[in-house]
């Protein structure tokens, strides 16, 4: 691209590279140095997955005890730079900052099990293993410890060399 381009796209591609998302942190360079959102030729900057409703993570601020999860699944229902409107599980509707949700990920752990089951239908001849069998296999080799007779080392104790000249026998 010549020279006398440059003017059309530079806009563009200067939004691109600020608006850049780390994963980490789930934050644009701009936001990460200066703690608020970069206007941009075409308005504030947002990630993508804020302008589509639907399932995303929300940290769990109140918890009781840490034995809770950190973040639960919430429906988003809108958003904007700040802030987003979403739907708690139970069915109440909050409005809570942008920097308390990420993106969900491709799957969930309930979506996970039901591969699972179904890879079991998929498979029928491999059969899961037993805890009866894990027991008798223990059983099994607690007995063979007991047959071999331990073979032990033992180890002469003697004080320090450079301690010799201060102890006597």
């Amino acid at each position: 691209m010549k020279t006398e381009q440059w003017e059309g796209v530079i806009q563009t591609a200067l939004h691109s590279i600020r608006s850049l998302l780390c994963t980490a942190t789930n934050a644009t360079p701009h936001e990460r140095m200066f703690f608020h959102p970069r206007r941009s030729h075409n308005g504030c900057s947002i990630p993508t997955w804020l302008t589509k409703p639907g399932p995303v993570l929300m940290k769990n601020q109140m918890r009781a005890n840490k034995y809770e999860p950190i973040i639960q699944e919430v429906e988003l229902i809108e958003a904007n730079p700040d802030y987003a409107h979403v739907k708690l599980g139970d069915g109440r509707e909050t409005i809570v900052s942008i920097r308390h949700l990420a993106p969900r990920g491709e799957t969930t752990r309930s979506e996970d099990n039901k591969g699972a089951e179904e890879n079991v239908q998929a498979y029928p001849d491999l059969q899961p293993i037993n805890s009866d069998s894990a027991i008798t296999l223990e059983d099994s080799t607690e007995q063979n410890m007991n047959t071999v007779a331990l073979c032990t080392t033992s180890r002469h104790r003697q004080p320090p060399a450079y301690l010799k000249d201060y102890i006597k026998d």
